[in-house]
C-alpha cells in the first residue's frame, strides 16, 4: 500500500508510462534526484539581514541605554501582543479574547498611553530584551513606557503572529514577528517575540515576553495562500466493517509554521484499528529558482514524495512522484480544494496496471480546539 502525499489509497501498479506532463520529461528517478537537490538548497540557512537603521533611530541597540533604563529600550517595542491572527486558525473564544485584547495594546501603543500597555500584563508580569534585561511588574513597563512616549512621540508597531499554541488550561503562547518605527528614522526595525498569556478571573494577561533580533527573510508572501492548512486534522471517513474495524487507515495530520515561515511543516500519522501503520513529514516551500511552490514528503517506510503545486482557481493541482524503498517509482497529480475553513478535500489521480484512471476522494476536517488535549494548532 502507498500514499499520495498522505493519504492512503489501494495499491497500484509502479508506472511505466511516459509522463505527458512536459515537466516530467526527465527519467522518474532523475526527476526524484533533482528534487532531493531542490529540497537540500531550499533549506539552507538564510543570512540575517544586517539592519539598516539610520544611527540617530531611537531603536539603536545601545546596551548602556538598555541596562540603565535611561529611555524605554528597543525590546520594549518588538515584545507586544498580537493584532493579526493568521488566517486558517481557530476562532475559539479564548483566541477571540486575546485578539480583542492585542487590539487594544495597539491602539494604546499607537496613542502613547503607558497605563494601558502595562495594564495588560499581570501584575508581576516580566518583559525580557534580547540582551537578557529584565523589566518586571506593571509600575515597571508603566514608567518605561511612560518615559519612552515622553521622549519619542509618534512611534508606531506592525506586529504579525505566526503562531497560537494553548499548551495547558489557561495558558496560550504566541510567537511573531515585529516592525517598529520612529518619526525621523531612516528605516524600522524588525523583531520577533514569544509571549505567554495567563487567563485570570476570565480574563488573559501578559505574564512572560521575551524579545529577539530581527529573524532571516521569510518566503511567507509566496507561501500564505496555504496559511489556512495550519492546524489539526483527520481523515476518518472510510467507515468501518461490520464488526466495526476501521476498513483503512485514519490519517491523522497537523501543520504548522517553520520559524521564520519559510515552510509549512505537516505531520502525519496513519493508525489501523489503533496501530500506527506509518508516520511521515512533509515541508512544503517556496522554490525560488523555477518560482514555484514545491514539497517533500519522507514517511516512516522510506518512501520519498518530490511534488509541485500550482494555483487553479479555488484549488490547487499537485504532481507527484515518489520513489519507494525498492527504489521503483510510482506517479500520481492530485488536486486539493478547500471546501470551507474546516473541510479540504483531497482528490487522487493514479494509473492503475491496465492503464485505466483510478480516483479517489479524501474528506478532510479540522480537528476543534475543544477537542484537543495539548494544543489548538
Amino acid at each position: 500500500m502507498r500514499s499520495s502525499s498522505f493519504w492512503f489509497v489501494p495499491p497500484i501498479a509502479v508506472d511505466t508510462v511516459k509522463p505527458a506532463d512536459p515537466r516530467f520529461t526527465q527519467s522518474p528517478l532523475a526527476f526524484i534526484d533533482t528534487e532531493l537537490v531542490a529540497y537540500s538548497a531550499a533549506i539552507q540557512p538564510c543570512a540575517v539581514r544586517a539592519s539598516t537603521a539610520n544611527s540617530k533611530s531611537v531603536f539603536t541597540m545601545n546596551r548602556a541605554i538598555l541596562v540603565t533604563l535611561s529611555t524605554c529600550s528597543l525590546a520594549v517595542l518588538l515584545t507586544l501582543p498580537s493584532v493579526a491572527l493568521s488566517q486558517g486558525q481557530s476562532t475559539s473564544a479564548d483566541e477571540q479574547a486575546i485578539q480583542a485584547s492585542a487590539t487594544a495594546y495597539q491602539s494604546a501603543f499607537n496613542q502613547g498611553d503607558s497605563q494601558k500597555l502595562a495594564n495588560l500584563w499581570m501584575e508581576d508580569g516580566e518583559l525580557i530584551d534580547q540582551t537578557g534585561h529584565l523589566l518586571k511588574g506593571r509600575k515597571a513597563l508603566a514608567d518605561a513606557f511612560k518615559k519612552f512616549f515622553e521622549e519619542h512621540k509618534g512611534a508606531t508597531i506592525k506586529i504579525t503572529v505566526q503562531s497560537i499554541e494553548f499548551p495547558h488550561p489557561n495558558t496560550a503562547v504566541e510567537i511573531g514577528t515585529t516592525q517598529s518605527q520612529s518619526p525621523g528614522a531612516d528605516a524600522s526595525i524588525g523583531g520577533h517575540y514569544s509571549a505567554i498569556h495567563i487567563k485570570k478571573d476570565g480574563q488573559w494577561f501578559l505574564q512572560r515576553v521575551n524579545e529577539g533580533p530581527e529573524l532571516p527573510p521569510s518566503n511567507y508572501e509566496h507561501l500564505k495562500e496555504l496559511e489556512w492548512l495550519i492546524g489539526s486534522w483527520v481523515d476518518d471517513t472510510n467507515g468501518h466493517d461490520q464488526a466495526g474495524a476501521e476498513k483503512t487507515p485514519v490519517v491523522h495530520t497537523t501543520c504548522r509554521w517553520s520559524v521564520n515561515r519559510n515552510f509549512l511543516i505537516r505531520n502525519f500519522t496513519a493508525t489501523l484499528n489503533g496501530q500506527v501503520t506509518a508516520t511521515g513529514v512533509q515541508h512544503i516551500g517556496w522554490y525560488a529558482p523555477t518560482q514555484q511552490i514545491r514539497s517533500w514528503t519522507f514517511d516512516s517506510r522510506g518512501h520519498i514524495i518530490a511534488s509541485m503545486w500550482q494555483k487553479s482557481g479555488d484549488s490547487w493541482k499537485i504532481v507527484t512522484k515518489e520513489a519507494l524503498q525498492d527504489g521503483e517509482i510510482v506517479r500520481g497529480d492530485e488536486t486539493l480544494t478547500r471546501k470551507d475553513n474546516n473541510t479540504q478535500v483531497w482528490t487522487v489521480n493514479l494509473q492503475t496496471a491496465d492503464g485505466k484512471s483510478q480516483k479517489t476522494d479524501v474528506v478532510v476536517r479540522r480537528v476543534q480546539p475543544e477537542h484537543l488535549s495539548h494544543k489548538t494548532k
